[in-house]
């Protein structure tokens, strides 16, 4: 079984095999149009045989996929899938954390006291895909921002958990506490969309972002390195 969460939606599979034994897998989950995601097992008995660096190779080959940025994950401590990447020479990006928060029922969430003045924002929810929420935000005032800050969430086909990507506020908008409330605004929406259980991967020197999903719950549950082929 591909060491996959169990809660990532749209997954494509890729399957080696050999006199009609399935040897390898590689999973497959795009994150943008020009990346994605990739996961890989290999039989023990069928390692050490280039299958690995084959699949790859295979994926390129597909008009598909031979412009996109394939990224991939490893733990720390598991020294063999960290070789076999590293001998295919990927560029070593920075390690990432993965965080996560249990999200309260609806009727749970309460205000959160601050000691600064909450940013005028409004939101604006829309879907490009049935497992898509796609975030914007708009700040009002003198002056109206419409893209403030923006975020993306895929829900899990159960509906009940989603993955937490790109969220970005504007670079002049940053320092004014706009981040905090718009991922409050985000996990309150979440919650009312019946969902219970939130992740996201940052990258670990982030330390303002890692800072602001702490501040709003999240809590680190693994740390990964980051390879980019």
């Amino acid at each position: 079984m591909l060491p996959w969460p169990k809660e990532v939606p749209e997954c494509l599979f890729f399957f080696g095999s050999e006199n009609d034994e399935i040897i390898a897998a590689l999973g497959l989950y795009r994150l943008d149009p020009d990346s994605c995601e990739i996961k890989m097992m290999t039989s023990p008995e069928h390692r050490r045989r280039g299958l690995f660096s084959a699949m790859i190779d295979e994926l390129y080959s597909h008009p598909e996929y031979n412009d996109t940025n394939f990224f991939f994950c490893v733990r720390p401590d598991d020294r063999i899938t960290r070789l076999a990447v590293e001998s295919l020479n990927p560029e070593k990006l920075a390690d990432s954390f993965r965080m996560d928060l249990n999200l309260p029922a609806p009727q749970e969430f309460m205000s959160v006291p601050t000691d600064y003045e909450v940013p005028p924002l409004f939101m604006t929810v829309s879907r490009e895909e049935p497992s898509q929420l796609f975030y914007q935000f708009a700040l009002n005032g003198p002056v109206i921002v419409p893209d403030a800050a923006f975020c993306r969430a895929d829900l899990t086909p159960q509906g009940t958990g989603a993955c937490f990507f790109n969220f970005e506020v504007r670079p002049k908008l940053r320092g004014k506490h706009l981040g905090e409330t718009a991922l409050r605004m985000v996990l309150r929406d979440l919650a009312s969309r019946h969902v219970d259980h939130l992740w996201l991967h940052v990258e670990e020197d982030a330390e303002a972002a890692v800072n602001l999903y702490k501040k709003t719950g999240f809590r680190v549950t693994e740390t990964l390195s980051m390879y980019l082929f």
